[in-house]
Order: structure tokens, then sequence, then C-alpha cells
């Protein structure tokens, strides 16, 4: 059967006939180089600044967990956000700016110049949750074979007199893949906010 552009089509909803739930989720890259994950469920239109601060902190629990090699966040300062577009966010934070069906990524911004002289350079290891979300048949072959193929490709950018060379090791529960591809840095192209 042919279709056309006057054809009407039908939605179909499960569950309650109420508004649907609105969950934003943000990936929060810290000052220190860490980052942290934040998950709001119904947060309303806006949330204060200092609000949204207080969830940032309560996520981070105890500070300690970084082992006293980072160096603390001033949390009595000149505290603000920034988005990918680098927009300051220091009242409040509206959340019509986000998406729902993605991870908003934000900087915390604290005064110091660490962050920017280290931009770019943060731990975004996801969370272990993030698992159940995989397909079953997404196996631990499967994610080294993405693994693999993502350091082809980091190295298919490396120039002729480049090294290329890509390294598997398997350290007791621990597996590392290393290459020398360029990777991310600062620059506009290849930063993690484009990405």
């Amino acid at each position: 059967m042919a279709s056309s552009a006057s054809e009407k089509w039908a939605v179909v909803q499960y569950g309650h006939h109420g508004p649907a739930t609105k969950v934003y989720r943000f990936q929060i890259l810290l000052p220190n180089g860490t980052s942290t994950s934040l998950k709001l469920r119904d947060p309303g239109e806006e949330m204060p600044l200092p609000d949204f601060l207080h969830r940032i902190r309560e996520e981070l629990g105890d500070a300690s967990a970084y082992g006293g090699q980072r160096r603390g966040i001033e949390w009595d300062g000149d505290v603000y956000l920034e988005d990918l577009l680098d927009r300051k966010i220091d009242k409040k934070v509206q959340f019509c700016d986000f998406v729902t069906k993605g991870t908003n990524i934000l900087r915390l911004q604290d005064g110091e110049e660490f962050v920017r002289t280290y931009e770019n350079m943060w731990d975004l290891t996801p969370p272990t949750e993030l698992l159940q979300e995989l397909p079953a048949e997404y196996s631990t072959e499967s994610a080294l074979a993405d693994l693999v193929d993502n350091s082809l490709q980091a190295l298919w950018s490396n120039g002729s007199k480049e090294i290329k060379l890509i390294r598997i090791t398997v350290d007791g529960e621990k597996i590392v893949v290393f290459d020398t591809g360029r990777g991310m840095d600062g620059s506009e192209d290849n930063s993690i906010s484009k990405w």
C-alpha cells in the first residue's frame, strides 16, 4: 500500500495516562579532573543554582574517595556551571535548555585556573548502571572489539611518519587497550565538548 503525505498515523501509548516523567541526566566535569553523574526526575522548569550544586555535592559524597591525589573544589567561592557552548549558568538551571534523551555535559567552575589549563582531561568512566541498558547480546568480546575498532580509527588520523601502535594488555581482571592515535585535545575540532 502506497503512503501519502496526508495519511494519518495513530500513536499508541502504554502505561498510565498521566504526564510522562521527565528524567534529566547530567555528567558534571569537575575542576579537579574528575566527573560525576547526576540524574534528576521531574525537577520542574528551573532550579536555583545553589540547589543544583547541593545535588552535585550529595552525589559526590565523601571527597576522600579521590585518594587525596586531586585538589579540592572551592565550593565557597564563585562557583558556577558552563554548558558545552560556554554559556555561564550562575543563577538558575533552566531545564528547557537540556535534553531528556541523552546525557547533558556541564563544567563546574570554581574560579581556579586548573580547569582552563587541563580542559578536556576528565575521567568519563561511564556509570555501572549503564551496563544494564546494553543489549543482552553485547558481550565482553563485543566491547573489546569496539575498543580495538576505536583505536584503529584513531590511528588512521596519524601521519605517515607517526608511530601506529595498538597494544592490548590483560592484567588480572583488567584489560587495557592503548593506541598512539591523537585522541582528544583542547582544539575545537577534536575536543570532548564536540563529541
